[in-house]
């Protein structure tokens, strides 16, 4: 009979020799190990979390119903802000309200806003909706986006999303993605970036997200990509919960938007379990 520990050294020697850009990121999402119980596991006898424990020490922790707490990576501990990203996040909107009066347009048809708040509230309810993927579909085709409010708008769009920090603390942006064979998803690049916007979750719980964004997945199980950002590392991005939250009176995906051309590494890539782990690079 052949070793194990000789058939996954095999294994693992194939992956890089494959694929030598992302084999560091797939070797080290080998041999997960889950210590604790989901509800969704067993609805009578859950614990109050658990966790995904890798062999060089990287450790997930979620809560019963799936949802992820915090990821400890390369010796760093990140958060999920869950329900306090409308407070942890008030210093964006602050910073949008003391904006002063802009107008986005041209002479004959300029829309005046009293602040880039005001601005951002009429714009996100637009981007979340058919139109923001009409948007994202024509950056990555490189086709104008019209005239349309949408396509006025956008470039004062982005250069929010480039200009307002999301670095106040470790954080965690989720995405629920089902197929990653799109070329600014697939797992054989170390290095990915979008031409159109990309949006995450730093509030929303698991279910929702797979309901709204995983529910085509293959056998069900989507791909969940966790962006961890440093505190003070210097990225940017722009939290759209507020302004969607007074805009319509709700907001259920705590969205934080990142720019298109947006670069990301990939520190672990975990087949098994569809989780890929990255973070921004500045």
């Amino acid at each position: 009979m052949v070793n194990k520990n000789i058939i996954n050294e095999q294994i693992t020697k194939a992956i890089i020799i494959k694929c030598p850009a992302t084999g560091k990121a797939r070797k080290r999402g080998q041999g997960a190990v889950k210590e604790g119980v989901s509800f969704n596991d067993n609805p009578r006898n859950h614990t109050d979390e658990y966790s995904l424990n890798y062999p060089d020490g990287t450790r997930l922790v979620f809560d019963m119903y799936d949802t992820i707490k915090s990821i400890t990576i390369d010796g760093t501990t990140y958060d999920y802000s869950a329900d306090t990203c409308y407070d942890e996040l008030e210093y964006q909107k602050q910073e949008l309200l003391n904006s002063g009066e802009i107008s986005i347009g041209d002479d004959d048809l300029p829309y005046v806003f009293d602040n880039d708040f005001e601005f951002l509230k009429s714009y996100s309810d637009t981007f979340a909706s058919v139109y923001g993927w009409g948007i994202n579909e024509a950056l990555r085709k490189g086709e104008s986006l019209g005239d349309l409010f949408p396509g006025v708008a956008h470039d004062h769009f982005v250069e929010l999303a480039n200009r307002l920090p999301i670095d106040h603390k470790n954080l965690i942006c989720l995405r629920i993605q089902n197929n990653i064979n799109h070329p600014n998803d697939k797992i054989n690049r170390r290095i990915v970036k979008d031409k159109a916007h990309t949006s995450t979750s730093i509030g929303a719980d698991m279910a929702s997200l797979v309901v709204n964004f995983g529910s085509d997945s293959e056998n069900g199980k989507p791909w969940k990509i966790y962006t961890v950002i440093k505190k003070d590392s210097g990225v940017t991005g722009l939290f759209l919960g507020s302004a969607l939250k007074e805009e319509r009176g709700y907001d259920w995906e705590s969205e934080v938007n990142f720019p298109p051309n947006r670069k990301s590494e990939r520190l672990l890539i975990d087949e098994t379990n569809h989780i890929i782990i990255q973070q921004p690079v500045i």
